[in-house]
């Protein structure tokens, strides 16, 4: 098993385990990693991820594969990116989830 199937598979046990903040945290945790090249990810990321994915999994959101998992990663960092303010809510919408 690779980094990424041990991503996605911490990832996915956090979410389905009702613990979706846990699970903010861990995508806070990668984009972090991957923002730290340009430039870093604003602390308050990590709360505004938490929200976001508890009010996924309340919503009932399946993750049905890494694929569906890495796919709305690269969309959050590339809305992150484009607009680093961005309230979750507004990422929700932006992320048509």
């Amino acid at each position: 098993m690779n980094n990424a199937d041990k991503t996605y598979k911490f990832f996915l046990i956090s979410y389905n385990d009702k613990s979706p903040t846990l699970a903010g945290k861990k995508v806070f945790e990668i984009l972090s990693t991957v923002f730290s090249e340009k430039a870093p990810l604003h602390p308050s990321w990590e709360f505004k991820l938490e929200d976001l994915f508890q009010f996924l999994h309340h919503s009932g959101f399946v993750f049905d594969s890494a694929e569906t998992f890495y796919n709305l990663l690269a969309a959050i960092a590339y809305q992150i990116q484009k607009k680093p303010d961005i309230h979750w809510k507004e990422l929700l919408t932006a992320l048509s989830v």
